[in-house]
């Protein structure tokens, strides 16, 4: 966030010590930011990149979500460092640079370098549909979700669980604004499930395996970060909950501020960034289930 946003601590897990606004200031943007981060991996993972999109990943925002978690991971920090420094690249260059290296990673039509599917990763068996796809497509619907175009593409993409994230991120920053504590406590919980279930078992080998990529622009480095930031999210979200369980009238603290609260900045940048439009994108997006 920005520096006037970033609170001083991150939420403690010490329920001797009382909540205070500034705990509460460091949750939001804890929120915030893991709901950018999902955001703009989605989009990543999901359709060609667009200037607008990769003005988006260079830009402070993507720099400060990075921070709320770089401090713990070395891997977040090397990643932050890596995108300041795209920015001296020529832009145009860059932007075509990218979607070669999209296209190479995720469309075809030579053979991806690393299959972006949880299930083959795991099980090694190279079939689109497995057991595993059925279960992600059946967490989607426990949460009132199902993908845009219901088998065209399998449910355990990688940008499809992304996007995932990132709605159920949103729904915990829902939670977080009418000041629900037990609420977002069950919801991190429910989201930390998720993560350590359908990203941490097996980003790792998919990242590793990226790195077979001919090139590497952006899209191989990107998976590295964002199997760092899954594994660091599982168990940012747990202590996060413990958190919100023995402090549960921590929300109804608020930060004084005269006009904009701290992180209005931020959260509209988020929703510039929920607005892009990429090609392909629809192919991995969720809408609510029918029926």
């Amino acid at each position: 966030m920005t520096a006037a946003a970033k609170s001083p601590e991150t939420p403690p897990v010490d329920s001797n010590r009382p909540a205070s606004a500034g705990d509460v200031l460091s949750l939001e943007a804890l929120l915030v930011a893991r709901a950018y981060l999902y955001t703009m991996f989605h989009k990543l993972a999901g359709g060609e990149p667009t200037a607008e999109l990769v003005d988006l990943l260079l830009g402070d925002t993507m720099h400060d979500s990075l921070d709320e978690y770089a401090d713990d991971v070395e891997a977040l920090a090397s990643y932050r460092e890596f995108l300041d420094a795209l920015r001296e690249a020529d832009r145009d260059e860059l932007v075509e640079a990218m979607r070669d290296e999209f296209s190479r990673c995720y469309i075809g039509p030579a053979s991806l370098p690393a299959v972006p599917l949880a299930s083959p990763n795991i099980t090694k068996d190279p079939s689109a549909v497995q057991k595993r796809t059925l279960e992600v497509r059946r967490c989607y619907r426990e949460h009132g979700l199902e993908p845009k175009r219901l088998q065209r593409v399998p449910d355990d993409h990688l940008s499809l669980i992304c996007a995932f994230c990132a709605h159920l991120a949103r729904r915990a920053l829902a939670a977080f604004d009418a000041g629900d504590g037990p609420a977002l406590a069950l919801a991190l919980r429910d989201q930390k499930g998720v993560v350590d279930e359908h990203l941490n078992s097996w980003m790792p080998d998919y990242a590793k395996a990226l790195r077979r990529s001919r090139t590497a622009i952006a899209y191989p480095q990107t998976a590295e970060a964002l199997a760092m930031f899954a594994r660091a999210d599982g168990s940012l979200l747990g202590e996060a909950a413990f958190w919100l369980e023995a402090n549960p009238g921590a929300l109804e603290l608020t930060v004084e501020s005269e006009g904009d609260t701290p992180l209005k900045p931020v959260r509209e940048a988020l929703h510039r960034l929920e607005a892009v439009r990429l090609f392909a994108l629809d192919e991995n997006e969720l809408v609510p289930a029918h029926g």
